[in-house]
């Protein structure tokens, strides 16, 4: 019964250190990046060299995320012919920016989703993810998620109306959502 508590106490207490640390267990980490940047090299007549990907900006609940993802991406070697350069845009810059991809980040709101989407489909442009959340939705033609393992999931709607192609052998590899 003591040997109980002692292990309730200690599990407890690294619950409330790790708590307070301010670390998000859906920060974007190392790995996702060096899969979205495959991924990036694997669209069809996609970007090659320094990609600038949109990274919207103004939403508190997606700060966390959005500083993982340019932290790690400006940090990255690179991958595949593809290097990544964060672009902070403002959810109205969204509709001038020059990036041809845009990363949104998990805790982005529903209706904030739908703006972003709805510019993405009216430039074409790739929109890309690590929230469960946006594939949920349609709202993102690629949701990632690479712990415990790599998955890589492909939303045919949200794919088919921002003009997202790859090839049949990538295709093969990742799972389509309708």
């Amino acid at each position: 019964m003591k040997v109980n508590r002692y292990i309730i106490r200690i599990l407890i207490s690294s619950m409330v250190l790790l708590g307070c640390t301010g670390a998000s267990f859906a920060d974007v980490t190392k790995k996702d990046i060096s899969v979205i940047t495959k991924i990036i090299s694997l669209l069809e007549d996609g970007p090659k060299g320094v990609v600038e990907v949109a990274v919207i900006t103004g939403d508190p609940a997606t700060k966390s995320d959005i500083e993982a993802f340019s932290s790690i991406a400006e940090l990255s070697d690179g991958a595949s012919g593809v290097k990544l350069k964060p672009v902070a845009v403002s959810y109205d810059g969204l509709a001038t920016t020059s990036a041809k991809i845009i990363f949104i980040p998990e805790g982005m709101s529903d209706a904030n989703i739908d703006k972003v989407f709805e510019i993405a489909k009216s430039r074409k442009l790739a929109t890309i993810s690590t929230s469960p959340k946006c594939l949920q939705v349609q709202k993102c033609a690629i949701s990632i998620s690479s712990s415990p393992a790599v998955d890589i999931k492909l939303s045919v709607s949200a794919s088919s109306v921002t003009n997202v192609k790859f090839g049949t052998t990538f295709r093969m590899i990742v799972k389509e959502v309708l």
